[in-house]
Order: structure tokens, then sequence, then C-alpha cells
């Protein structure tokens, strides 16, 4: 039996815990979310099924740290150092650019689990906090913009902006999975952002 010590060392060494992790988001890309059980899991990581919950509470727990992974690679992509710093478009072009390398199965798997995540109140919180995050990123973001503007007459609420523009991305990144030949999602970030500096004139 592991000494009080050595288990502590253990849970300090989260190695199995990303492992089965990566191995969950490997089955939702490839066989959707109705596949993430526990077993499958365990057996795409190579690891004891035993020792799940050692690392889990729940499978909710396990789900939200899925779709976490999945979401926040695109959340903290950076522009490219040739990126126009002036073009207020960069950063979600940067995450745009993130989703379209990434395999496309990943990024349907989080639609999936978000609206899996809606519909069973045990995991409704998971999805409110995932979309309340990005409200907050793209608040942060849309800041020093709709101040500038403000302060050439427009009568924006950055909130307001905020959520304008997040809502647009989301619906841009699932319109493009169901179409990839469709206009580029760049190109109607350009427009949005263009309206968006029309109400100073």
């Amino acid at each position: 039996m592991a000494s009080p010590a050595e288990r502590h060392t253990e849970r300090r060494d989260t190695s199995k815990r990303d492992a089965f992790v990566a191995a969950a988001v490997r089955v939702m890309a490839r066989d959707g979310v109705a596949a993430l059980t526990t077993r499958r899991i365990a057996e795409e990581a190579k690891l004891p099924q035993g020792i799940f919950h050692y690392w889990f509470a729940s499978r909710a727990e396990l789900l939200e740290a899925v779709l976490h992974a999945v979401m926040v690679e695109a959340a903290t992509a950076t522009p490219p150092p040739d990126a126009d710093p002036t073009d207020p478009a960069r950063h979600w072009k940067a995450a745009f650019a993130a989703i379209r390398d990434d395999d496309a199965g990943r990024q349907l798997g989080a639609y999936e689990l978000t609206a899996m995540a809606l519909r069973n109140p045990d995991l409704r919180p998971m999805a409110q906090q995932l979309y309340q995050s990005y409200h907050h990123m793209a608040r942060a973001d849309l800041t020093s913009l709709v101040d500038e503007l403000n302060s050439e007459g427009a009568e924006l609420d950055v909130d307001v902006v905020a959520a304008l523009i997040a809502a647009l991305f989301d619906g841009l990144t699932f319109s493009w999975l169901a179409n990839p030949d469709g206009p580029p999602p760049e190109k109607v970030l350009d427009l949005a952002f263009q309206l968006i500096r029309n109400q100073s004139r």
C-alpha cells in the first residue's frame, strides 16, 4: 500500500489524468460524444479503468476537462508576428486559424458536448461557464476598440459588442464545419468589424 507521502507525490503527477483527458478527446473526435464511456476512454488511454475515479470525481468532471481542452486552444491563439497590429479582428482570425488547423471531429465533438450539457441540469453550468468565459475574453479584447470609437462619437456598449462578436465567431465556426467551401470566415469578421467602426461616423 502506498504511503501518504507516495500518494501525495502521485497526486502532483497529473500525467495519468492528462492521459485520460487526451484519450477522451480522441474518442470524441473519432466516434462522437456518445462513445465517451469510462471503459472506452480507459482502453484508449491504455490505463486501468479502475483508477478513473481516482482522478475524476464524476464523468461530468471529465467532460468539463475535455471541453476545456478542445476550446482553450482557439481561445488562447495569438496572431502571427506579421499580423497587422491595427486590424481589430486579428485575434479572432488567429483563433479561427487554430480551429482550421484542428481535427474537425474535435470541434464537432465540442458542439455535441455543449448541447448535451445544456440538456443536463448537472452539466448545464459547465456550458454556461464556458460561454461566460468567451464573453469575458471578447470583452477584454474589444474594450480598447469600443473606447476609441465612443471617443469619436459612437455610443457602443462593450458588453453588447462582445456578445455580438463572440456569437458571430461561434456561428462562423459551426457554419465552416458544415460548409468549409463557403465564404472565408476571415472576410466575414472583417465585415463585422467594419460595420462596428462605422458606428462612429
